[in-house]
């Protein structure tokens, strides 16, 4: 697996540097990974393929998906707030993921798999109808449920008892205690997100030679383009 470990410790190399508040490191060593769904053909070509913003969106809905399984009226606690204003952060920080391009992008993926009447805000139905795409993070199998009950969603909702984006970024930043990332030292969360995205390289090894032939990077840049193509505006 020579070339899929060359291009990702190139890779890594970019995003050990400390990012822009948005954990811009991950989008610039891998910038073709956003584009408008009409550029996708020719954005799908030779380079560095490291983790995209999808998948660091799913890795961290996913982790509050499965803290609500065990505490489905979580409380809304202010206290984490503090880290979308810490300053600069590493692309694999904790706190990347409460900086303001990453949170926008979680809040629009929850909106448009919810939003089923197309008006923007996510009712309670919608909300309890929501289920995480295991396509964000490079997996396959079945979508995933929360548990998060209707105190939660209230509680977040406010006097309209709608979920506007804003509102959902303010309930993901809220809960970020909750999840099992923000229990994990610095070493700790960059080597599972590693070992994560490792796995989505060695998917695309058709031929099974332990190597990603540039045939099958391309696969798979074009096919994460697409991804987060469905969330952009």
């Amino acid at each position: 697996m020579k070339l899929i470990y060359l291009s990702f410790l190139t890779w890594m190399a970019f995003a050990c540097q400390e990012a822009q508040p948005s954990a811009e490191v991950a989008a610039k060593a891998n910038a073709d990974n956003t584009p408008a769904p009409a550029s996708v053909e020719s954005d799908s070509s030779e380079g560095l393929v490291g983790p995209d913003e999808a998948y660091f969106a799913g890795v961290y809905l996913d982790s509050l998906f499965s803290a609500s399984q065990s505490n489905p009226h979580l409380t809304l606690s202010s206290s984490s707030l503090g880290l979308k204003s810490s300053g600069q952060v590493e692309a694999f920080d904790f706190a990347a993921n409460l900086q303001p391009k990453r949170m926008d992008l979680m809040g629009r993926i929850l909106l448009k798999l919810g939003d089923k009447d197309s008006d923007q805000k996510l009712s309670f139905a919608e909300f309890s109808a929501i289920k995480l795409i295991p396509e964000l993070q490079g997996l396959s199998g079945s979508a995933k449920a929360h548990a998060f009950d209707k105190d939660f969603f209230e509680a977040a909702a406010g006097e309209d008892n709608l979920l506007a984006e804003s509102e959902i970024q303010d309930l993901l930043a809220k809960t970020a205690s909750a999840s099992d990332l923000s229990k994990m030292s610095k070493a700790e969360m960059r080597k599972a997100l590693i070992g994560g995205w490792e796995k989505v390289i060695k998917s695309y090894d058709a031929d099974k030679d332990g190597k990603a032939s540039l045939d099958e990077q391309r696969k798979l840049r074009k096919d994460r383009a697409l991804i987060l193509s469905r969330f952009n505006e």
